[in-house]
């Protein structure tokens, strides 16, 4: 999709219109190819692209790779599935040169990657969702459904991080990660 001369012509007409940035949808883009396609289209127009940092197959458990997942039977999706993928883009950026923001951080290492690529100058921002900052895998405790999330609540130590990079300015905003949802859904258990 992003290979063809519509699809150059169609950035074109959104940046005419006064678009700042493209972005995945929520959908990450497992293919690296078709990702550095789409990052070279947002440079040539200077805009920034929005990722989702999860990587599609490590990312399909349902919470925190970890005790609390095991103890309550729960497949788990590991720190890996965000941090290798933003390892990933921000190689691509070094090579491009694009603006990136990475939403919805939720692991200590994600901040540490995106402070370190801060430091190199790489253009790079990031944000937190605002239950990150309060609630940890354990409140996952009786099945609570209301803490089944996306990325998904992780240890102390991780929200603790993502606090500090919040106070040091290497998230660069908070956000709601408001994602309504049919109320049969919300009942359900995780």
């Amino acid at each position: 999709v992003w290979q063809d001369a519509r699809t150059n012509d169609a950035i074109a007409a959104l940046k005419e219109a006064g678009c700042v940035g493209v972005g995945d949808g929520g959908r990450p883009i497992a293919n690296t190819r078709v990702l550095r396609r789409a990052l070279e289209y947002a440079a040539t127009f200077g805009l920034t692209v929005f990722l989702t940092p999860l990587d599609p197959e490590l990312g399909s458990g349902l919470v925190h790779e970890g005790s609390v997942a095991t103890r309550l039977g729960l497949s788990g999706i590991p720190v890996a599935a965000e941090t290798g993928v933003i390892a990933r883009d921000l190689e691509l950026i070094r090579d491009i040169g694009v603006r990136v923001h990475f939403g919805r951080l939720s692991c200590a290492r994600s901040v540490e990657l995106v402070a370190r690529a801060q430091a190199e100058g790489l253009p790079v921002t990031a944000d937190v969702a605002v239950h990150h900052l309060y609630l940890t895998e354990i409140d996952l405790a009786g099945f609570d459904s209301r803490c089944h999330v996306r990325p998904p609540l992780r240890e102390s130590l991780d929200r603790d991080a993502l606090r500090a990079g919040l106070a040091s300015g290497a998230l660069g905003a908070l956000c709601s990660d408001h994602q309504p949802h049919e109320s049969d859904a919300k009942e359900a258990p995780l």
